[in-house]
């Protein structure tokens, strides 16, 4: 009975292999840090590989990845400031686990975004401020894009 028990143990152990895992880099504006990176994470040694450069975004904080389609979503700093100086949620396409292409980004409506979350269907992602305070939601097109 133990044997039978020990050898699926065995052979889903054997199954396991590197995943990604995207890192945001918030530096409060310190200029120390150019983006997202990505590491990937051995699940057998507990250790993460040298991080590298994915994609360039200003003060990237908390990352989520869109439930059904390839892309990953940062708050941040957007490229061009928006006139009320609110932060940005930001989307990329991920190929090869890697975010490569920059689909566009959206005002989140309030200051210091730290935090994000994507519904279930992809529909919309929800947004908490901490500089003010606040929390928003911002609908996302067929397409992903916010």
């Amino acid at each position: 009975m133990i044997r039978n028990f020990i050898t699926p143990l065995i052979l889903s152990a054997a199954t396991l292999h590197a995943m990604p895992v995207y890192i945001g880099t918030n530096t409060g504006g310190s200029g120390a840090s150019k983006g997202i990176y990505r590491a990937n994470f051995n699940p057998e040694t507990g250790k993460l590989s040298e991080p590298l450069l994915v994609a360039e975004y200003s003060n990237p904080g908390f990352l989520a990845l869109h439930p059904k389609k390839p892309i990953l979503y940062a708050v941040g700093q957007p490229k061009t400031a928006f006139p009320d100086g609110t932060g940005s949620v930001a989307a990329f396409n991920v190929v090869d686990d890697r975010p490569r292409e920059f689909i566009g980004e959206a005002s989140v409506g309030g200051k210091g975004a730290c935090h994000l979350a994507v519904d279930s269907t992809g529909a919309t992602v929800a947004i908490a401020n901490y500089g003010d305070g606040t929390i928003s939601t911002v609908k996302l097109d067929e397409n992903g894009k916010p």
